[in-house]
């Protein structure tokens, strides 16, 4: 059931346009509709927020509630949100991490023409994680970590930090994952083992960073330089060494994981339709110029839907979840019962978008 969670799930609730469900530890509801997606997490953004109990569930790997942007709601998430603008700014974007995204692609590339050389087996999972990870870790902090380099040699932030991702999403599920890590058993105990690690590697970040402090990224003038830590200490001087490790684990997930699932579900999608990938390559093949950011972002329309179709249909992001702050009444034209009246979400209950869901209705897509 755990492998095929999400298709399970999608059968489940798919066919309606609001689902209510109860488990032993919390009363759930899953939007279904664009208005419905829309009202909960944009009209009502003040009405609805993360909360503590989501922060307690990944605080080992996150941080507790209020340190970082993924575990943050309100006054909090906006400076941690424009803490992010600024680190990707156009300027930035064009001058600096462009860059830094081009280097990383070509050490990628590489290792894998030394590997096909060799006709060693490829994990291309593990491959484009460690380019994705090399490129963030070089944006935010000014230095990379080569872990390409290692490949095929396991490495071991990387492995740990996948274990603990999947493994903090089980929490979620298990009303007893707290009795779990106090007796130190099943996943729990895994969680552990694995945070060890992540919290050697980011101890070993810190210590370096601090040593040998290098800025990359500049400001609005184009004149000051900043790195992520920078950013953050220019507002809180008292920034401790535990605090910035978990603002480097939030931007580590937001970057290494997203953009390494995305381009793994696409290549096996360039795999399953013959016709996209010709496309696709033939796009690629008749652009000669040198490449640039502004080659990128104009030039290649339909690698660039290509890749936007497969991020529909295979979410790097399996849930948003908001929990109500106080009752609140759903509109009648937003959704309205069968039988007359308004639902109405009772404070706390948990409202969930699970996109792997909605990606395959033709509520929100015509022939999804």
């Amino acid at each position: 059931f755990h492998n095929n969670f999400h298709e399970r799930l999608f059968e489940l609730v798919g066919g309606y346009e609001i689902v209510s469900m109860t488990l032993p530890h919390l009363h759930q509801i899953f939007l279904n509709t664009p208005q419905l997606c829309e009202w909960v997490f944009t009209t009502q953004f003040d009405n609805f927020f993360k909360g503590e109990v989501v922060a307690q569930e990944t605080a080992d790997l996150l941080g507790k509630y209020g340190d970082a942007i993924f575990v943050s709601d309100g006054k909090q998430w906006r400076f941690h949100r424009k803490i992010g603008s600024r680190m990707f700014s156009l300027r930035n974007l064009k001058d600096y991490m462009f860059g830094c995204c081009v280097q990383t692609t070509a050490s990628t590339l590489r290792v894998l023409d030394k590997l096909r050389a060799e006709n060693i087996a490829i994990d291309i999972s593990d491959i484009l994680g460690r380019m994705t990870f090399d490129c963030f870790t070089s944006i935010a902090f000014g230095t990379t970590f080569d872990s390409m380099s290692l490949y095929p040699q396991q490495h071991a932030f990387g492995a740990s930090f996948d274990v603990l991702v999947e493994h903090m999403a089980q929490r979620t599920r298990d009303p007893f994952w707290k009795l779990r890590r106090a007796f130190n058993v099943g996943y729990e105990a895994e969680i552990k083992r694995h945070l060890q690690v992540v919290n050697e590697f980011t101890h070993d970040l810190i210590t370096e960073k601090k040593k040998n402090a290098r800025q990359n990224i500049k400001d609005e003038s184009g004149e000051d330089t900043f790195d992520l830590f920078s950013l953050y200490f220019a507002h809180n001087k008292q920034l401790s060494n535990q605090q910035m490790k978990y603002l480097a684990l939030n931007f580590i997930i937001a970057g290494r994981d997203t953009t390494r699932m995305l381009t793994s579900w696409f290549l096996y999608d360039l795999c399953q339709f013959a016709e996209v990938k010709q496309k696709v390559m033939a796009e690629i093949d008749a652009y000669s110029d040198e490449i640039s950011y502004l080659s990128i972002t104009r030039e290649f329309k339909y690698l660039e839907a290509a890749l936007c179709e497969s991020l529909r249909y295979h979410p790097v992001v399996p849930f948003s979840v908001r929990e109500a702050r106080d009752d609140v009444v759903i509109p009648a034209h937003i959704c309205k019962p069968p039988n007359g009246g308004n639902y109405v979400i009772k404070k706390g209950d948990r409202c969930f978008i699970h996109q792997f869901t909605v990606s395959k209705l033709e509520r929100f897509y015509s022939e999804p």
